[in-house]
């Protein structure tokens, strides 16, 4: 296990980003945590932190987004992946600013889509992306983290 570096990710009821955090997490051979059900006191032993979200109306998840702000301290280095319905683009860079306020560089970062069920009209035909992430995007998440662990050995 690579005791320097950390995933922490909020995901919906659908999984898609914490599909996407399990893969990282294993070819990065680090611990992977769900803020949902824990939030680590502190990431000061870290070298590198991973944040994973679902893309919210424009967003990073607000759970997610409330840890980063409370923390003090943050390890020097930070990667940013997601799923989303329309677009990551603003959230990632949002969060990225977030995470330069507190003296932690974004690396690298990830996307892709995934299934979205936040308009309740288009929630009952399944909402959009319905097979996503496919098997595809998962091809490429394994890849990216591939390129991420051979940078940072």
């Amino acid at each position: 296990m690579n005791s320097q570096i950390i995933i922490i990710y909020q995901t919906s009821h659908t999984g898609n980003t914490k599909k996407l955090a399990e893969i990282v997490a294993k070819i990065l051979e680090c611990e992977c945590v769900d803020i949902k059900t824990q939030q680590p006191e502190t990431l000061k032993d870290y070298k590198i932190v991973g944040f994973a979200s679902g893309i919210y109306f424009g967003s990073f998840g607000k759970k997610i987004s409330k840890y980063v702000k409370q923390l003090d301290v943050l390890p020097p280095e930070a990667f940013l992946f997601s799923s989303h319905g329309g677009s990551s683009t603003k959230a990632q860079k949002k969060f990225n600013k977030l995470l330069n306020s507190k003296n932690c560089q974004v690396v690298d970062t990830f996307s892709c889509f995934g299934r979205d069920t936040a308009f309740t009209v288009f929630k009952k035909h399944g909402g959009f992306h319905k097979d996503r992430p496919n098997s595809e995007d998962l091809k490429q998440v394994e890849q990216w983290a591939r390129e991420l662990a051979n940078k940072h050995k």
